[in-house]
């Protein structure tokens, strides 16, 4: 996994194109500004439905936003796409540490692709839905969230992962060792 890791190193050193501090219980909208947008971040802290960070741009655009902080998302918060930017042109290069990524209540919703590769990064989310990837050292799951993408860990071997299919069904474990997909494609059933 030193591909992810180089990966999210070269991210952060990118020159941003928009810069904001931190981003704490508001309603944000970021649109594009060409075909690739770097975005830094200190932190991003949403608690409740009134909180949404959103990514507008059009079907080509991309955005590569630097979190220097942590992202935390409970109480219904959500990171969104608009306009027709897709989730898979949004990618979250998280570089805080402990839990780096955090997302909590049923309502809360993560969209796009979020690394956070290193050994001292953590991925938790219970519940909620993603929309996109989870790639991370460390990843903790609790009360099925809802998963639409991936999740990948970089991490230790004999992790054991559930999530929830889309549109209800129960609770499914997959585990496969560190470095390979914790969970494929679950419309398809892998």
């Amino acid at each position: 996994m030193t591909d992810v890791r180089n990966a999210a190193s070269n991210a952060a050193q990118l020159t941003p194109d928009q810069t904001f501090g931190n981003i704490t219980n508001t309603s944000v909208t970021i649109s594009s500004s060409g075909s690739q947008n770097v975005i830094q971040i200190a932190n991003i802290s949403l608690t409740n439905s009134a909180n949404r960070l959103i990514f507008s741009g059009g079907a080509n655009d991309f955005f590569i936003v630097n979190v220097t902080g942590t992202i935390s998302l409970s109480g219904g918060a959500q990171i969104l796409t608009d306009g027709e930017l897709p989730a898979s042109n949004l990618l979250f290069n998280v570089e805080g540490t402990g839990d780096s990524v955090k997302m909590s209540n049923s309502n809360s919703v993560l969209t796009g692709t979020y690394l956070a590769p290193n050994p001292n990064q953590k991925i938790t989310l219970s519940p909620g839905t993603l929309n996109g990837a989870i790639i991370g050292y460390q990843i903790q799951t609790s009360s099925g969230p809802t998963d639409e993408g991936a999740i990948y860990t970089t991490g230790p071997s004999n992790v054991t992962l559930t999530v929830t299919k889309s549109g209800g069904g129960g609770g499914e474990r997959f585990l496969e060792s560190g470095g390979h997909c914790l969970r494929g494609d679950l419309q398809r059933g892998i």
